[in-house]
């Protein structure tokens, strides 16, 4: 039996990824969405690329992401899982 580590090159972008993947800028405007948007929550990224990150989330993933997320973020530098939809 051979003990070697072969190593993998992993090919993925944040479409294969199983949730929602949005990425704004410093202003929390967005810049990028992926196809779960689309697929699953049917948002079509025309209509969220520019605008301010608040505009997908709830009241209560407002006060989450203010509250917990960008804390987190701050502090440990990143968040292993946010589900906030």
């Amino acid at each position: 039996m051979n003990n070697t580590i072969t190593q993998y090159k992993i090919n993925y972008t944040p479409d294969d990824f199983a949730c929602g993947a949005c990425v704004t800028d410093t202003n929390r405007i967005i810049i990028y969405v992926n196809s779960y948007f689309t697929n699953k929550l049917q948002w079509q990224p025309e209509v969220l690329l520019g605008k301010n990150v608040d505009t997908v989330f709830t009241k209560s993933s407002k006060i989450f992401f203010q509250s917990y997320l960008i804390p987190t973020l701050l502090h440990e530098k990143n968040v292993k899982k946010c589900n906030f939809l």
